[in-house]
């Protein structure tokens, strides 16, 4: 556990260091997050998100969204997200969490780190 925990640790310091539009292959492993709270103008629902996947190569897959990823300003940013914005990792990079609106609504949905999503 403490290894994969450094492994962590290590991933978040390598990407808050980081002000490019994407991230080179730094970490050696993927991290995996699922969707773990969805919330449409206040009211919750069953989260239903795919699992986002960030690959060590910079790369990263939401459902059939896909692209690449980086970091601005201690934000991450989704090259293939039309609507979503800038993710925001909190509890030490365990969750990742959104904030946006869509079709008029105001959206947040938390992303967890996935245990054992570190391989």
């Amino acid at each position: 556990m403490k290894l994969k925990f450094g492994k962590i640790l290590i991933f978040i310091l390598l990407i808050g260091l980081i002000a490019l539009p994407s991230v080179p292959a730094l970490a050696a492993n993927n991290l995996v997050y699922h969707c773990w709270q969805f919330n449409v103008d206040g009211a919750g629902g069953k989260c239903t998100s795919p699992s986002l996947i960030f690959n060590s190569n910079g790369t990263y897959t939401l459902g059939s969204e896909s692209g690449t990823y980086g970091i601005r300003k201690g934000k991450i940013i989704l090259s293939g997200s039309t609507f979503r914005g800038l993710g925001e990792l909190k509890e030490n990079g365990f969750q990742l969490f959104f904030d946006y609106h869509y079709n008029g609504k105001h959206h947040n949905v938390t992303y967890l780190l996935r245990p054992g999503a570190v391989r």
